[in-house]
């Protein structure tokens, strides 16, 4: 298995406009700029404002994830932690944008407000402070943090919006009129919380301050929350490289015999949200060349080319959750043929999927196998 993930324990949005509004439930997170001279809700507005993220991966996930890695069930090759955070709106947007997260040097309460309460909640973080408006613990200036540390002072209208590591685990993903998901490598962040070099606050998703502050560019865009009722919550990715190939076998041509056949020797109907499965391969060209033999040739173990991968789709909608990679998803061998693991909880229960495989051969082809490889994550 080269693939897991857990999900967000706490997120909330920080409104600068709205300096004491908490969000804690809310279905969507936002990273909105409102410049100044712009209309918002119907008023000119005479300052530029903002919004920041906050998202902490924590508690039983993140400890079974750490004891995962200290046992060896994930892997050390090639590890690689990704923030993955799916967009849902998008408007106002320069063609080239960044995004950048900072380890929080601060704990925060993620409240249980609404942004449309009234009157607006107060109680958990937001802007000003980092708990409550009546307990009013404020988000530490930058001249009262360690010397890596920063905090939200420098924008046009308040302090405040979270303090975080400026440079120690930082991360940064590039946008240029793509895809407005997020997938961010956040490896150096995780690997500091994981050895406890920094306390695991979270993260804050912000623009850079000169993004913030400049009066050239405006930004709206809108992700589902852990409170969404879909299957696209916040997650934190891991993936390592799991290849093994022990096998002498030579794989199944692509032209040979009619090409291959690839099916699952032992795929099931439903399989519990915790398991750990290993999916076993079988491969035979499509028409046999007829021999004598005192063993059936369906028996035999043959694999596939050696750049071959697989892919997980949702069951429903055909959306790729787990693409194709031939590092982290590359399909090992041994004596009994081709397989691959797998560990169950990094999809949402009560659900469909389905894999795909893909496979590379000599002479440049590619091949696609889709068979409706189906399967049920259940409670």
């Amino acid at each position: 298995m080269a693939h897991y993930q857990i999900y967000a324990e706490n997120d909330t949005t920080l409104y600068e406009k709205y300096p004491n509004r908490n969000t804690g439930i809310d279905q969507l997170l936002e990273l909105v700029k409102t410049n100044s001279g712009s209309m918002l809700q119907g008023n000119m507005q005479g300052n530029t404002y903002n919004t920041r993220m906050l998202i902490n991966f924590s508690g039983p996930q993140l400890t079974e994830l750490s004891n995962s890695i200290v046992d060896g069930s994930v892997g050390a090759v090639d590890r690689k932690f990704y923030l993955n955070l799916k967009n849902i709106y998008a408007t106002d947007l320069p063609i080239s944008y960044s995004l950048h997260a900072h380890p929080l040097s601060e704990s925060w309460d993620m409240g249980q407000g609404h942004f449309d309460d009234t009157p607006e909640s107060r109680v958990g973080a937001a802007w000003n402070f980092r708990d409550s408006y009546d307990l009013n613990t404020s988000w530490a200036d930058t001249a009262d943090l360690p010397a890596e540390a920063q905090g939200g002072g420098g924008l046009s209208v308040t302090s405040g919006g979270g303090t975080w590591y400026g440079t120690s685990g930082s991360a940064v993903q590039s946008f240029n009129n793509s895809s407005t998901d997020v997938r961010m490598d956040i490896t150096n962040m995780v690997n500091l919380w994981l050895d406890n070099t920094i306390t695991n606050h979270g993260l804050i998703l912000k623009q850079s301050l000169p993004d913030e502050t400049s009066a050239k560019t405006a930004l709206n865009l809108k992700f589902f929350s852990k409170e969404t009722h879909t299957v696209y919550a916040p997650r934190l990715e891991v993936v390592w490289n799991d290849y093994l190939n022990t096998s002498a076998t030579s794989g199944v041509s692509s032209t040979a015999n009619g090409g291959p056949i690839v099916y699952f020797k032992n795929i099931e109907e439903k399989y519990p949200e915790g398991s750990r499965v290993r999916f076993q391969l079988g491969v035979r060209s499509k028409y046999p060349i007829k021999t004598y033999t005192t063993s059936s040739f369906y028996a035999t173990d043959a694999i596939l080319p050696l750049t071959s991968s697989y892919a997980v789709c949702d069951g429903v909608t055909g959306e790729t959750l787990l693409d194709y990679d031939d590092v982290y998803t590359k399909i090992s061998n041994d004596v009994n043929g081709s397989y691959f693991n797998y560990w169950m909880n990094s999809l949402s229960p009560e659900r469909y999927y389905k894999f795909k495989i893909r496979s590379k051969y000599s002479n440049s082809e590619i091949k696609y196998f889709d068979n409706g490889y189906y399967f049920k994550v259940v409670r």
